[in-house]
């Protein structure tokens, strides 16, 4: 560990110590007898079902909270055997997990808001962990958890500025000071894989309770490389992470996390999906570019003589007769499960963090929290970048390495005879970012490197580049959000941030000669978020609300355009703060349907974006392909989210979600970015329809032998574009619609032994689908997709004791 990450370490541990002293010293003797529950928590509390979330960074029923949120608890996570990021995706509708790059480099997006790969944006969707916000959760990171929860909608007042699209809330199973305690889990299944998860719990004196937990997941992979016969997407990675929990007295209680994981591997395939023909033209009459399907053809004989696409195509194996524009044909026959690459690809991840929370009973109505952590997240990745057995894209490596620290203070509790809830707070973080690429292209073979270098004004070919820069970004923000009774069962809630946001650049390495090293630039933006809303309690089961809120996200720099203090389409560099604002109402129904005990959640949104940001990607004159960050006009984005169970009899329970959003772009569609014309015309990572379905049983097996369970699963969504310019610059980029079945059956604690035993299988009907891609068509004219799992099936067998 280096020594400024220990000395970060030191500084969390340090100050959480501090914490404890401080509110030991101020704190007010606590009620013995915690304060009674109002009539509608006690007649819920009465109801089946009740799932208690932390949206509002207090602990409250699904059902009464005013935000579109989805929750996986404990229990859900392991009767669906959700053990990745997809899997969080096909068990939440509305909620994206987009691969760009392959399988280890994901991004969360909620109602229109992610990022793209390259991109220097802040993601619109966070991740936290115990409410510290990382990211550092490793693709290994989902084992041992109290709940995972999926909040829609800009959550900026309590979640920070970033949050434009939603925040998805991680916590991990705490230490309980109870019993010993543990659980080992051993998984095995097709293409050699297997899992092994362990837990310990441990009280290890009066009020301190220990919790260690660790797993190792291991799979080949299933899409293989005819060139060299390597099983690509195959999984390697291993987690272990520890809590330690104490009190100290009634009123203090303080709980430390830790994890550290690592993945590694032969990387994960860019499938080549689509490519621009040589002379095709866009819906505007302009020129799409087509790099590769130019040089990379018999088109490179009128070049550079004949015979020199023949010498090309025999120096790699696999290259069409008709050259990169047949190979999409090609690759298209091969389906998802092979391809040629000429490249290396790899994986090599690590990433860790540490975190205290500390909370301190004042008084019987008021809590102070600090929460403190320290992350560090390091992924170096080998792609083919052209997806194809050509050699434009012969090596590219990409390094992104982000180190985070932040701080909250809050104060929470009741007044005025508890019809006032409130929550106080201050905020301080500081990410440090190193993102950066290494790459070789346009080796056009041994005949034509010489005849076609001097048409670009190089030495030689193949041409080089190295890109690299560093990123700062701090934040410091205040925030105070309050919910008052107003009746017996109207609240009114409101709440404002205000943040201050510095951005500080430093080019290590760029593209000369736009950025020689060592330019440093710099800015400050400060904005607000707000919460105001009304929420009904119509009746004991109903519940209604209307929020209004508003969020932003930071703007920014690029790190391979020219320092020039104006936007992209202006030759600059910079980028400017988004904006966003909604609108939702809600109905959520806890309660019986008759004789039927059911749970139903409604939806409805719009939301106003404005100078959206968004990725062009481009060749950039004298320099190469790249991307650039930029504001377009502005968005709405608008739709309906619902999802419902009912319990049929005992133990038997249907279900299911359903999504619909309409995304329009307003404002100016049209730009033109150093030379190169764009018009944002479809949204990435935006699905017209998504939706889900299960049937889940539980019953007694005669005889005390256990529990059997069974669930059924059904995950459809309809055509996804995975680039902003669809149906303008990057044709060809509309992922197919597609549906997967899952299903489980198992015997839980068989004969009152602590064992449980499933069979479970993901892909029934080997669907062949793409989970997401990344769209160049503006820059070498052609389109990547990554390609989704097939059918994976196995046992599981965990023990309890």
């Amino acid at each position: 560990m280096a020594f400024a990450s220990f000395k970060r370490v030191r500084l969390v541990t340090a100050s959480s110590i501090l914490a404890l002293g401080a509110l030991m010293g101020g704190h007010a003797a606590r009620a013995e007898d915690a304060p009674e529950k109002d009539d509608a928590q006690a007649s819920e509390a009465s109801q089946e079902g009740v799932i208690v979330v932390t949206a509002r960074r207090r602990e409250e029923s699904l059902s009464r909270v005013p935000v579109a949120v989805s929750v996986l608890t404990a229990e859900a996570l392991s009767s669906r055997s959700i053990n990745s990021e997809s899997d969080l995706q096909t068990a939440t509708p509305g909620l994206i997990v987009r691969s760009t790059q392959g399988s280890s480099q994901f991004n969360y997006a909620i109602r229109g808001q992610s990022i793209d790969a390259f991109s220097v944006s802040q993601p619109g969707v966070l991740t936290y962990i115990n409410e510290f916000q990382t990211n550092a959760l490793s693709a290994g990171s989902l084992y041992d958890l109290g709940s995972v929860q999926v909040l829609k909608g800009p959550q900026g007042t309590l979640f920070g500025r970033n949050t434009t699209g939603g925040a998805v809330l991680f916590s991990t199973a705490r230490p309980e000071f109870d019993d010993l305690a543990g659980m080992v889990r051993g998984r095995a299944g097709n293409l050699g894989a297997w899992q092994l998860e362990g837990m310990i719990n441990a009280p290890v004196g009066e009020g301190v309770a220990l919790r260690l937990a660790g797993m190792v997941d291991q799979r080949k992979g299933f899409v293989k490389n005819l060139v060299n016969g390597k099983q690509l997407n195959n999984v390697d990675r291993w987690s272990t992470r520890g809590s330690l929990r104490f009190k100290l007295g009634d009123a203090i209680e303080s709980t430390f996390v830790g994890e550290y994981g690592e993945s590694k591997g032969n990387g994960d395939p860019l499938l080549l999906f689509s490519a621009n023909a040589p002379g095709s033209l866009g819906p505007n009459g302009q020129a799409l570019p087509a790099t590769l399907t130019t040089f990379y053809s018999p088109i490179l004989d009128s070049i550079a003589g004949a015979g020199a696409y023949a010498a090309l195509q025999a120096a790699y194996p696999g290259s069409p007769d008709g050259g990169y524009g047949a190979f999409v044909d090609v690759q298209r026959a091969l389906g998802t499960r092979a391809t040629y690459l000429d490249a290396d690809t790899g994986l090599a991840a690590r990433s860790w963090y540490v975190l205290n929370t500390t909370t301190a009973d004042i008084s019987d109505d008021a809590q102070i929290k600090n929460i403190i952590g320290y992350s560090n997240n390091r992924n170096v990745s080998l792609f083919d970048q052209d997806g194809s057995p050509l050699p434009f894209y012969g090596y590219v490596q990409t390094l992104n390495r982000i180190k985070s620290f932040s701080e909250e203070l809050q104060l929470s509790g009741k007044a005025l005879d508890s019809r006032l809830s409130y929550i106080v707070g201050v905020y301080y973080s500081k990410e440090s970012r190193r993102s950066g690429q290494d790459f070789r292209y346009f080796d056009l073979g041994p005949v034509a490197n010489p005849v076609v270098a001097p048409m670009f004004g190089a030495p030689s070919l193949p041409l080089a580049n190295h890109l690299e820069g560093d990123f700062d970004v701090s934040s410091i923000g205040a925030f105070v959000q309050t919910s008052f009774q107003l009746t017996d069962k109207l609240s009114a809630t409101t709440g404002v941030r205000i943040t201050k946001e510095t951005n500080a650049f430093t080019e290590i390495s760029g593209f000369a000669p736009f950025y020689p090293a060592g330019i440093k630039e710099r800015r400050s933006d400060t904005k607000p978020s707000w919460t105001l809303g009304l929420e009904y309690q119509a009746t004991r089961s109903l519940f209604l609300y209307a929020t209004y809120r508003g969020s932003w996200r930071g703007g920014g720099f690029n790190y391979n355009a020219p320092p020039v203090s104006a936007s992209a389409p202006d030759g600059g560099n910079r980028f400017d703060p988004e904006t966003i604002q909604d609108v939702e109402l809600g109905a959520k129904f806890l309660g019986d349907i008759g004789m039927v005990p059911a749970r139903l959640n409604l939806a409805a949104y719009k939301s106003w974006v404005k100078k959206i940001q968004r990725v062009a990607y481009i060749t950039f004159p004298d320099v190469g392909p790249g991307g650039a960050t930029l504001n377009a006009d502005g968005a709405t984005f608008q739709g309906i989210e619902f999802d419902a169970e009912v319990s049929v009899a005992p133990g038997v329970k249907i279900g299911g979600a359903f999504n619909y959003a309409d995304p329009k772009y307003t404002g100016n569609r049209q730009q033109t970015l150093f030379g190169t014309f764009l018009e944002f015309s479809t949204f990435a990572d935006v699905t017209k329809y998504s939706g889900s379905g299960y049937f889940d049983v539980v019953t007694p097996l005669p005889g005390n032998a256990g529990d059997l369970r069974m669930r059924f699963d059904v995950y459809a969504q309809s055509s996804l574009y995975f680039s902003n310019y669809g149906e303008s610059g990057a044709p060809g980029t509309k992922l197919p619609a597609y549906e997967l079945v899952n299903a489980r059956i198992g015997v839980d604690n068989i004969g009152g032994s602590g064992l449980s035993a499933a069979f479970f299988a993901k892909n029934i009907f080997d669907k062949e689908y793409y989970v997401g891609g990344i769209g160049l068509g503006t820059a070498g004219g052609y389109n990547l997709a990554v390609p989704g799992e097939p059918r994976t099936y196995g046992v599981d067998l965990t023990f309890r004791f």
